[in-house]
């Protein structure tokens, strides 16, 4: 999956495109290994069908639940530490009022 050049498709998913991503930084940063939820979005559409369930043993701060909101995959997010739960929990409930508000319009 992250190769430059000749790649194999996992079953009818794949890309040859080369991510250049932003990673969080400063006071936009949530989690020490927090990365960017447009990029985690364009992973899931190439290696997964909407309606999938995607599992997260090491939510974070809730970037692969945000991305799963966004691209209508169901999850499953894991985080230990508290703290960092309530931000990913806060993070997914907000991108889920939002997704229903842009299917009402």
């Amino acid at each position: 999956m992250f190769r430059k050049g000749k790649y194999k498709k996992l079953e009818k998913f794949g890309t040859k495109t080369v991510f250049d991503v932003n990673m969080p930084r400063g006071i936009d940063k949530l989690h020490p290994t927090e990365k960017p939820t447009g990029f985690i979005e364009k992973i899931l559409i190439d290696t997964t069908k909407s309606g999938d369930l995607i599992i997260d043993p090491f939510m974070g701060s809730g970037s692969t639940g945000v991305a799963c909101v966004n691209t209508n995959r169901n999850f499953i997010g894991i985080e230990l530490d508290g703290g960092y739960f309530e931000i990913a929990k806060n993070r997914i409930e907000e991108a889920e009022t939002i997704h229903n508000q842009q299917k009402i319009i």
